[in-house]
């Protein structure tokens, strides 16, 4: 068994042992009475979230954090079950770090945590960002803010790029700011209802941040997001082939490998897409396969084998299209 089919085996199961877990769990929940439904659910909510966390490949530190949170949000719901006075809880954040790096599936999983725990009636995410917020004339951008607003109450409204908002202060004629100053008046009047989660580059975040008190006083969580490592690129890459039933070869990954390693040394850090630019690689990998075997053969006559798998020459294809140089022996050694 290759490294890349091991990689495929290990998500294969977890996702089976998570289904199987589900389907044993659920006659239970029908069967059974009310303390032991209490029991169940919980046992249930406990799987959910924890696998909702680690299938997540890399962002080991806000995993760490999230957890952390999902504790301290539990914890707090016991306290106001039990009488003892407690705090609002603080339900907005920053998530800072480059495009592709998770952000908005975390939100989502944060949605679904909100939800268990009886926080967040809905517990939905709405992704929005500037132009779905701002409109062009006075008076437009508060309505049209609200209304998003509004199909948001009860969940997450997760504004990517938020720093954009606030980016034209010193023009009179951009209207962010009047956008920032109806989420936060939103943001008071609804502080139980909605959460709000801002995302985009560290240094822009902060900049946007600080540029408001209303803004600081509020956002007191900040979740950091790193970039993913060649390594965790690589296994984001065989993640998206076995969902759509794809292989490829020992050989020919150590060479995806590489150029998945060179790709991003020689990317501009503020347009590398992280995950993204994975998926954009496996997509061209796709039509470079295609290309191949249509030209050689009848589609509807090779086996099953051609189509699924990727070659090398496919693969070295990709070195070609966007001009990086094949790796030496050495070099594919290091990689």
């Amino acid at each position: 068994m290759n490294k890349y089919e091991e990689i495929i085996l290990r998500h294969q199961l977890t996702t089976r042992i998570q289904q199987l877990t589900n389907e044993i769990a659920n006659p239970n929940l029908n069967n059974t009475g009310g303390a032991n439904n209490a029991v169940v659910e919980e046992q249930e909510e406990k799987d959910i979230i924890e696998v909702e966390f680690e299938n997540i490949i890399g962002l080991q530190n806000i995993k760490k954090e999230l957890k952390s949170f999902q504790n301290y949000l539990k914890m707090q719901k016991e306290r106001e079950r039990r009488g003892f006075i407690t705090s609002s809880i603080p339900l907005h954040a920053v998530f800072s770090g480059s495009p592709g790096t998770g952000k908005t599936t975390v939100a989502r999983i944060l949605g679904k945590v909100y939800k268990e725990l009886n926080i967040l009636k809905k517990g939905h995410v709405v992704e929005v960002d500037r132009c779905d917020l701002v409109a062009g004339y006075i008076g437009q951008t508060t309505l049209k803010t609200k209304e998003v607003l509004n199909e948001a109450l009860d969940g997450i409204l997760f504004i990517d790029e938020a720093y954009s908002l606030t980016k034209g202060e010193t023009d009179e004629r951009d209207f962010g700011k009047e956008a920032v100053e109806t989420i936060l008046k939103f943001m008071e009047d609804n502080r139980s209802r909605i959460s709000i989660i801002v995302a985009g580059y560290q240094n822009n975040m902060e900049k946007f941040i600080n540029s408001n008190p209303g803004l600081k006083s509020r956002f007191g969580r900040i979740f950091t997001f790193a970039d993913f490592t060649p390594d965790e690129l690589s296994k984001i890459f065989t993640i998206n082939a076995d969902k759509e039933n794809y292989k490829i070869r020992d050989h020919a990954f150590e060479y995806l490998k590489y150029f998945i390693h060179e790709f991003k040394r020689l990317s501009d850090p503020k347009s590398f897409g992280n995950g993204r630019t994975i998926r954009d690689m496996f997509e061209n990998l796709k039509l470079i396969q295609s290309d191949r075997v249509s030209s050689i053969w009848d589609i509807k006559e090779v086996s099953d084998m051609v189509i699924e798998y990727f070659t090398l020459r496919d693969v070295k294809e990709l070195f070609y299209k966007f001009e990086i140089p094949l790796p030496n022996a050495d070099s594919l050694a290091q990689a």
